[in-house]
């Protein structure tokens, strides 16, 4: 499928600020680039608890289904420059190893053995639920993932926040007839066309989306019918989690504002049109920090999921 039948007004490259915004001013106050105090992302009930508070960030939970979630997250564009993902990501992981060297280290041993125990996920699962055709990618970074992972017969879409990964995303795209959207997830997908995409790709990247439910809508709505999509988040139920309680490598602060468990992942994609069709012991293990979860868009056609 070619570009300009996949999209609606963005045309072939859809790029908006991929050269980038004019940058806040440094002493821009937080509170006035914060949203309002979000409803729960999962059932959108009003109703919620203070859950941790982290300096400025407030955490709250859920009084109706137990989601957790930033209460008062940043704006688009505070996210996007002021705590970009690869900026921001590479600064916790130094302040986390310089607070607890011994830990960190520890930490990289277990994730090294657990790679070489159970090596390339994301390509086994991309093999095992046939993703194939045009396949976007949201929160897609700089596209090297999609384009390793993919086979070769795909074509790759992706829609990234950040100006630097985008613009990289779409020339490295281009090399397979796909592009890069420079725009926040929500608008990036209201330019595509219905049933335009094959499956997608979401690694890493919910637990960023401050709209999850919308995004997820609109996600449903450009997939065909019975279209797989793999996910990835930090896993909020895990031991790990208990025991490190604040400390816990999965609380990134402001650029995480979702938490979420398998349970409320599962709800989240129910209410968005999904049904889930793996989500084993194995993919979320007690100890470990990420959870990983297949859907299909439902076919309203053939209803049910696989066990």
């Amino acid at each position: 499928m070619s570009i300009e039948r996949c999209t609606r007004q963005l045309g072939s490259t859809g790029r908006r600020g991929a050269k980038g915004d004019k940058a806040m001013s440094a002493d821009s106050a937080v509170k006035e680039l914060t949203t309002p105090v979000r409803t729960c992302p999962v059932c959108e009930s009003t109703s919620s608890r203070p859950f941790l508070d982290f300096a400025e960030w407030r955490v709250n939970r859920c009084r109706s289904c137990g989601m957790v979630f930033l209460a008062n997250p940043p704006a688009y564009e505070y996210l996007s420059q002021e705590h970009a993902w690869t900026s921001s990501y590479e600064q916790e992981s130094q302040s986390r190893r310089r607070r607890e060297p011994i830990l960190h280290a520890l930490e990289d041993v277990f994730r090294a053995l657990r790679y070489r125990l159970r090596p390339d996920r994301l390509g086994r699962l991309i093999g095992a639920y046939g993703l194939d055709g045009c396949i976007l990618d949201l929160g897609c970074g700089r596209g090297h993932r999609s384009v390793r992972k993919l086979p070769p017969t795909a074509t790759p879409f992706g829609i990234e926040i950040e100006p630097g990964p985008a613009r990289v995303a779409e020339q490295v795209f281009a090399q397979r007839g796909g592009t890069a959207w420079c725009v926040p997830a929500l608008e990036g997908l209201s330019n595509l066309q219905d049933v335009s995409m094959d499956g997608a790709l979401l690694i890493a990247y919910l637990e960023h989306e401050t709209q999850p439910g919308p995004v997820l809508g609109e996600l449903a709505r450009v997939l065909r019918a019975d279209a797989p999509v793999i996910i990835k988040v930090p896993n909020h139920a895990s031991v790990n989690r208990w025991v490190r309680g604040r400390r816990w490598c999965g609380y990134r602060l402001p650029d995480h504002v979702n938490y979420f468990t398998p349970g409320t992942l599962k709800m989240l994609l129910a209410r968005c049109g999904f049904v889930v069709v793996r989500s084993r012991f194995t993919d979320h293990l007690p100890f470990s920090d990420g959870l990983w979860l297949v859907a299909r868009r439902l076919d309203p056609a053939s209803p049910g999921s696989e066990k």
